[in-house]
């Protein structure tokens, strides 16, 4: 839209400059709106307005970005952008040592004139330091414990009445605690232990970390540690330190929006510097409500105050680095210039191993030793630079990420890890493998084997190249052991064939020599067959995003060819897989110029039009096909204000008013509303009214079939920032340039009072940064946000129920307004918008500059766009909800699956239900007590139909399923955190825990109604009961299988990490466990060998979300559930991933069971708001699931390019006559 700007001379500095030459390319171009240049490029019309504002050079991307909207030379541009920047001022200069502000680095006691905003917090600490000798500061990563210690309680205690200690000592533990700080705990002295969890990560020797925390929590000693609350739960496997942290703890979270602004002014006025009231508010937006964000915060400011202005720093400066997520970034990249080609190697290479990969979840940060990074002098002077630059943090033995914005927010290494992804997961897979091999004493049982080594061999087919020397002696063991194996086998073949009987071979070789040749040239087409069948499922499987329905296509084909399992992982990942289609249309003989092209992304989601001068193109987005070729506007094309949301119509600002063009019928309607320059317009939802603005003529609303004028406001703003009209054309929103959202009722003609405003945009009401729509009933007004949606009816301001997301989301209702699609730059994901709890169908996000969500819920459909012109992709996502009737209402807390599969029992708000398989209950009792962090105390027998749990009372209940009766109760005992009863169903077992002991206690289940009597096993070491293993034995979190008679640890398995769930397959082969760390492993049943590393730890998983973990009743399959909703299925035998994960439902996995189905096997999986939903896992179910959504199978052309020497063969559809 038109937009009244400040005069520039073009010779007033290079910023100016730079401005009046950007106004003047917009010029050139016909003037095109800003909201017409917004469209598609990536960035508001506010920010492409304020790059022509010349008050600050906007950054490269954007400048670029406008330059691209206007038609100008991209390369020119960039050019002239450099030159301005070599031609600003250069920053204030100064001596860091003088900053006000740390950057990444935490601040010491030697700054506490310039610490500022934890005023209260530090005097919980002291308080809690003086009540008792050990205290505990809790918090997220980021969240300032480091300083608080240093800077806040240091100077608290060296000022304080009481008495101080004789001498407070600060340290953090490394690799060996005990050994190397055992000389600083002196009478009197007073310990402050800062990042308490290297004790968990650094520290390997189990009696080495106990050692310390004896030390720690001795009674003469006095000490506060800082703990990331990641690692929170891992103080629990030690009692004297649950014993200490009692009632001694203190919660670190994120700073109030006042404690912000006194962290970012008060050491400004500390160092006698002034703060410009909108960077402060502006920094404050940018930091609130991020519990990791206050290093960001002060590298973004000590990069400010380094372009401080005299004494001010400016929202300019703050502007100029990229703000908070930008500044790293902004270093970083200054920092990469100055390396060598040599040293720019050796940075990536560095950077790398920094950094783990997610899978369907954000990548983070990963701390590496200082060893495994430092392999030539260029990584040691990389690795000096990086830390110098305060990117990276060391210690004395490992190096980290300063923080894991640097990931996301600097573009050279976010490509870096894109480009790298696969080579990234394989080889933190091998890092972690080898780790584990090196802890287990280099046990051949944890070596690479099958397909893991084949993968390994490949990516690292260059003798360790990037490897390091333990990396690299586990890949050279696992190929000597696989060779080895190799050998032995050819030689035991070579002895058997030795015992032949030399006279039948003679006898028969005339006979055999002609079978022999004709079964040699079956198996030779076999294996060619197979061999045609593997290659296309790898090309399907590299076709997944960029290509889903071809992928889908050829995935199918693959099967069909031959039924191979790894033509089974790309049938079922082709059935899992969300992503139908991806449609990016082509015109190459239309290349418009003078940016006078409108592209319109129909609202219903099923059409896509392109108008121009010459000619109109649209799509049908469904058919993936072009419909017919309309006339172009001509010089029309060049005033077109909007397009209508059924893609049919252009409104278009001539010199006599708003006229409306039937793209269709190529006509153009009469006039109404203003005309000539600067006339901006917008329809509203449903097309039947027209919004317009001028600077000079006000607000008006029109109605489009008769031209009337249906309300007019005189407001004079130069922009509207934001335009909504509610779908039944009564209620009108819209932001002036300044002030708050306004509201008004259009039938009535009167201003609606707004009092809930405040709460819905916190700055005065202002509209920033939110995106604002009314609700599909016209009741409500959404908005959304960095931590989501929120939305408030307009008449009462009642607040609805609010959706959280990570990041702030583009959204989409349905049209009756049950549900709502949410896309952030990871993640699409699909509410409830009355129990938005959780989401019911989610995956990822895929492509750059994701905009245009659409939602037909009728069809199942999600779908979005990505890129802007002339590489526009239009993507669709087909997702299957739960329908209302299956979705639980009240969520569920707990479930457990009986070893059958056809009983669940699930726990919710005061109620223990048993339902069958299918979740329908069955029978509702009183629900189990449940434990911190281990949910519901319940358990099914192994063999049989008794059921236990722990009734509010703390006594044990044991039931017959079969009669429903109770057949024992056992009296109260305290402290109970899980029950297990024996394979026979004879005995029942309890652990018990307290801060002070830890004990595993049996009884013997009398016959009928009764009490039984409780017996100690065992005190202390045991753990919770996880599993139950076929020989009887009990399972518990600490890794051991113990006697279920007399409660001694039969064997105690190998590794770090306490265990979180355990599962073991119905013949006893297998045994699949999960542990803190995250990290998935698979054990032969005995519990003596690893077999696989199959989830490599995060160190990120929350206690209080175990994995579910489930085996076939073949033992062939494991599934393996998340606390994000994911299911993952693996082969045992490879063992390897079949397929993609399951869809996402939404909210942690419960429970998993296998259960036979008509016809088919089906994996049940129960997550909070759905109670069992079933998964088939035949390979035929699947391949018809994936014809009944493709409609048609590979067509015989493309047959032919990709299998030309396999006979072509129909592949849907499917059914018994295509086998």
């Amino acid at each position: 839209m038109g937009r009244r700007e400040k005069p520039l001379a073009p010779d007033d500095g290079p910023v100016r400059s730079f401005a009046h030459g950007l106004r003047e390319l917009r010029r050139a171009a016909g003037g095109p709106t800003y909201r017409a240049m917004a469209a598609g490029s990536g960035y508001s019309a506010p920010t492409l307005s304020a790059a022509a504002a010349g008050e600050r050079l906007p950054s490269l991307p954007v400048a670029l970005a406008y330059v691209t909207a206007c038609g100008g030379d991209r390369e020119l541009w960039e050019k002239r952008w450099h030159e301005a920047v070599a031609e600003e001022p250069p920053p204030a200069g100064g001596d860091d040592t003088a900053a006000p502000y740390p950057g990444l680095a935490r601040y010491g006691p030697e700054d506490r004139d310039h610490f500022f905003g934890r005023d209260e917090l530090v005097g919980e600490l002291l308080e809690l330091t003086r009540r008792g000798p050990f205290a505990a500061l809790v918090g997220a990563s980021g969240s300032g414990k480091s300083s608080l210690l240093r800077a806040g309680l240091v100077p608290a205690l060296q000022e304080d009445a009481a008495p101080a200690p004789s001498v407070i000592r600060i340290l953090t533990p490394g690799p060996t605690p005990a050994r190397t700080h055992r000389g600083l705990f002196t009478p009197g002295a007073l310990l402050l232990v800062d990042q308490f969890e290297e004790v968990f990560t650094l520290c390997r020797d189990p009696a080495e970390r106990s050692a310390f925390i004896e030390l720690l929590t001795a009674p003469d000693t006095r000490a506060v540690i800082a703990v990331r609350a990641d690692f929170y739960g891992r103080c629990a496997e030690h009692p004297a330190l649950v014993a200490a942290l009692k009632g001694s703890v203190l919660l670190v979270g994120p700073m109030t929006a006042e404690q912000l602004r006194s962290a970012v002014v008060g050491p400004a006025s500390a160092g006698r510097l002034i703060v410009e009231r909108a960077l402060t508010a502006r920094i404050v937006a940018d930091v609130a409500g991020e519990p990791g964000g206050l290093p960001l915060m002060s590298h973004a400011l000590l990069e400010t105050w380094r372009r401080r202005r005299g004494r001010t720093l400016t929202e300019a400066a703050y502007e100029t680095i990229g703000g908070v997520q930008g500044a790293i970034a902004h270093t970083a990249e200054e920092v990469f210039a100055e390396f060598t080609e040599e040293e720019a190697r050796a940075a990536r290479a560095l950077l790398l191993r920094l950094i783990s990969p997610g899978d369907a979840t954000e990548d983070t940060r990963r701390p590496a030793a200082r060893a495994e990074l430092v392999r030539a002098p260029a990584s040691a002077r990389v690795l000096e630079r990086l830390v110098r630059a305060r990117l990276l943090t060391v210690d004395d033995t490992s190096v980290n990420l300063a923080h894991e914005a640097l990931i996301t927010g600097w573009p050279r290494l976010r490509g870096w890890v894109g480009d790298d992804r696969e080579l990234l997961r394989t080889h933190r897979r091998l890092t972690d493998a080898a780790r584990m091999w090196a802890e287990l004493g280099r046990d051949p049982g944890a070596l690479y084997r099958g397909a893991q080594l084949e993968t390994a061999r490949e990516a690292f087919h260059v003798k360790h190249a990037g490897l390091t020397a333990e990396e690299g002696e586990f890949l050279d063991a696992s190929v000597r052991a696989s060779d080895a194996e190799r050998l032995a086998s050819a030689r035991t073949a070579r002895r058997l064939r030795g015992l032949t009987v030399t006279l039948s071979l003679l006898l028969c070789l005339a006979v055999l020599a002609g079978i022999t040749a004709w079964h040699q040239s079956e198996e030779s087409g076999r294996r060619a067959t197979e061999a045609d069948a593997r290659r296309l499922a790898g090309v399907a499987d590299t076709m997944r995003v960029s290509d889903p329905y071809t992928a889908t296509w050829l995935s199918l084909a693959a099967w069909r060819v031959a039924d191979l399992p790894e033509t089974r992982e790309a049938l079922f990942a082709a059935a899992a897989q969300p992503d139908t289609y991806v449609y990016t249309p082509i015109t190459p003989e239309f290349e418009p110029e003078d940016n006078t092209v409108w592209t319109r992304f129909g609202q219903d989601g099923t059409t896509l039009v392109r108008v121009g001068p010459d000619r109109t193109d649209r799509w049908d987005i469904g058919s993936k096909s072009p419909l017919e070729d309309l006339p172009g506007l001509g010089k029309h094309a060049k005033r077109i204000v909007d397009i209508s949301p059924d893609a049919r119509t252009a409104a278009v600002a001539t010199p006599g008013g708003i006229r409306l063009w039937d793209l269709e019928a190529a006509g153009m309607g009469s006039a109404f509303g203003p005309g000539g320059e600067g006339v901006s317009g917008w329809f509203t939802p449903g097309g039947r009214v027209f919004a317009s603005h001028t600077p000079d003529g006000g607000l008006q609303l029109w109605d489009t079939a008769t031209g009337r004028e249906l309300l007019g406001i005189a407001d004079r703003s130069a922009e509207l920032r934001q335009v909504h009209v509610s779908p039944d054309d009564r209620l009108l929103a819209y932001c002036p340039e300044s002030g708050p959202l306004r509201l008004w009722d259009v039938r009535e003609r009167r201003r609606l009072p707004t009092p809930w405003l405040s709460e819905a945009v916190p700055e005065s009401g202002a509209c920033v940064a939110s995106e604002v729509l009314f609700t599909p009933d016209s009741r409500a007004l959404a908005f959304n946000s960095p931590t989501g949606i929120r939305s408030w009816e307009v008449r009462s301001g009642r607040e609805r129920p609010r959706i959280e997301t990570d990041g702030t989301p583009d959204m989409a209702f349905s049209s009756d307004g049950s549900h709502v699609a949410t896309l952030t730059g990871e993640t699409v994901q699909l509410w409830r918008t009355d129990a938005p709890d959780a989401p019911v169908f989610q995956t990822p996000a895929h492509g750059a500059a994701l905009h245009d969500l659409r939602l037909d819920l009728a069809a199942g459909i999600i779908r979005y766009a990505s890129g802007t012109e002339p590489g526009l992709t239009l993507r669709t996502v087909a997702f299957d909800a739960p329908a209302p009737a299956e979705r639980e209402r009240i969520p569920l807390t707990g479930a457990a699956f009986g070893p059958d599969g056809r009983t669940l029992a699930t726990t919710r708000a005061g109620v223990l239900e048993l339902r069958d398989a299918d979740g329908k209950p069955r029978r509702r009792l009183p629900a189990p007590k449940s434990c911190d962090g281990c949910g519901p105390v319940m358990a099914f027998q192994r063999d049989g139909p008794r059921f236990a749990h722990l009734d509010a009372k703390n006594r044990v209940l044991v039931r017959n399923l079969d009669t429903g009766s109770v057949e024992t109760t056992l009296p109260p005992r305290p402290g109970i955190d899980s029950v297990a009863l024996s394979r026979d169903g004879r005995d029942v077992a309890v652990s018990r825990s307290s801060m002070s002991f830890k004990a595993l206690d049996s009884a013997e289940l009398r016959a009928g109604p009764g009490r039984g009597r409780w017996e100690q096993l065992r005190r202390s070491g045991g753990g919770r009961v996880l599993a139950t293993a076929p020989d009887g034995s009990y399972f518990t979190e600490y890794r051991q299988l113990v006697d279920p008679r007399d409660g001694s640890a039969k064997r105690v398995m190998r590794g770090q990490g306490a265990a979180t769930a355990a599962a073991f397959s119905e013949d006893g082969r297998f045994m699949a466990m999960g542990d803190w760390e995250g990290r998935i492993t698979l054990w032969d049943g005995e519990g003596e060998a690893l077999l696989a590393v199959l989830v490599p730890g995060e160190r990120r998983i929350p206690a209080s979300s175990p994995p579910a973990l489930a085996f076939s009743p073949d033992s062939r399959t494991l599934a393996v559930g998340d606390a994000h909703g994911g299911v993952r299925l693996w082969d045992t035998a490879s063992p390897r991933s079949q397929g993609s994960p399951l869809p996402r439902a939404g909210g942690p996995v419960l429970a998993l069971s296998f259960v036979p189905g008509p016809g088919r096997q089906e994996l049940r999986v129960t997550t909070p708001h759905v109670a069992s939903r079933a998964y088939s896992l035949s390979a035929r179910h699947a391949a018809g699931t994936i014809c009944e959504r493709i409609r048609s199978g590979l067509p015989e052309p493309e047959w032919e390019f990709y299998l030309p020497a396999v006979p072509y063969r129909p592949t849907c559809p499917f059914g018994d006559e295509a086998l």
